[in-house]
């Protein structure tokens, strides 16, 4: 599952805890707290795996991040209790910080894959004029799109996910986690910006 599904599960696992604590039918509420809490682990693995300080920093996503998994410790420690009223409040929470974690995440992802020494290495070029056009094109896409820059040799299950053959190879991804379009080889700041703008249409 990508990380806007994920979320929009956990969400929909809440709301349907939250009827049934409405209705006094605690049943079910167990599963559904392990179920948030298993599926988020998974959105915050897969956020470390493709983002992890290669994107363009947003401390306001890290923030959320954190907060949503205190708040699923918190359901945790309430549902140990029984405290309905505490797990009813906590689920509403959970709500509200997952539409906030969605604004930041419902973008379309450019993967940028990257052999670890092509921003040095002088035989290179490709790489290294590849690295300078994404960063010619971050600033003027930050807001719509999110960008992270996968070394491939640190990422190898990720790079094996995408049978990535060569670097640098570009995969462009919508908001469903959807590859739409790849391109290996030397990209220039037409070219990516191009394809960025037919993916942020769609």
């Amino acid at each position: 599952m990508w990380g806007v599904e994920i979320l929009r599960k956990i969400d929909e696992t809440a709301n349907l805890a939250s009827e049934e604590i409405k209705v006094g039918n605690m049943q079910g509420i167990d599963s559904s707290i392990q179920y948030i809490t298993h599926i988020w682990q998974t959105y915050v693995d897969q956020e470390q795996t493709i983002f992890d300080g290669e994107m363009v920093k947003n401390d306001s996503l890290g923030i959320l991040i954190n907060i949503v998994s205190s708040n699923i410790q918190y359901l945790k420690d309430a549902n140990l209790l029984k405290e309905a009223n505490k797990i009813q409040l906590l689920f509403d929470e959970l709500s509200s910080y997952l539409k906030g974690i969605l604004q930041y995440i419902s973008k379309p992802v450019l993967l940028v894959f990257m052999g670890a020494k092509c921003k040095s290495w002088p035989n290179c070029k490709a790489g290294q004029r590849t690295i300078e056009s994404v960063d010619n094109i971050v600033a003027k896409f930050a807001a719509r799109i999110r960008i992270s820059i996968v070394d491939v040799k640190k990422k190898k299950e990720l790079t094996k996910q995408y049978k990535i053959m060569f670097t640098p190879t570009l995969v462009y991804i919508d908001t469903n986690g959807k590859e739409v379009y790849r391109k290996p080889g030397e990209s220039t700041d037409l070219i990516i910006e191009d394809e960025l703008n037919k993916l942020i249409s769609k």
